[in-house]
């Protein structure tokens, strides 16, 4: 809305920077505000289980990329985790690693979820295998839904 006035005074040739300046700032401010607001809440996707929301976040890549998910009833908390891991661990091999396929692999082994994601691309060998993953996370947490 500040920035109808600055429309105006522009048509008129009258300076317009400072009170474009100012809209601006308001607008970092609203937008760090939505952030912090939108900081871990729990992503509606999950609400069907976390299978279904890695599906649709695969679908959602433009990297061809092959889901092997075990379907562990999780608890909440320890989904959505996994959930942002997958997230994260997917945008780094895309981003980091340019990544020309992924394989992404979630399973819960001995009360502990396990994700693994090796690529092909520029930071992985061309196989794609590699023993070590280093890119691999562990999240321990309850496995049961309470």
């Amino acid at each position: 809305m500040a920035l109808r006035l600055p429309q105006r005074r522009a048509a008129r040739g009258i300076e317009v920077t400072g009170v474009i300046d100012n809209a601006v700032a308001e607008l970092a401010t609203a937008v760090s505000e939505l952030r912090h607001l939108a900081h871990g809440i729990r992503p509606s996707c999950l609400d069907d289980g976390l299978v279904p929301a890695l599906s649709q976040l695969v679908g959602s890549t433009p990297t061809p990329i092959d889901l092997r998910v075990t379907d562990h009833p999780l608890d909440p908390d320890l989904e959505t985790t996994a959930y942002f891991v997958a997230a994260e661990a997917i945008t780094n091999a895309i981003k980091h690693a340019e990544a020309a396929r992924i394989t992404l692999e979630v399973d819960v082994v001995e009360s502990r979820l396990t994700s693994a994601s090796p690529t092909t691309g520029a930071g992985r060998p061309p196989s794609g295998e590699d023993p070590a993953l280093p890119g691999s996370q562990t999240a321990s947490g309850p496995t049961a839904a309470a």
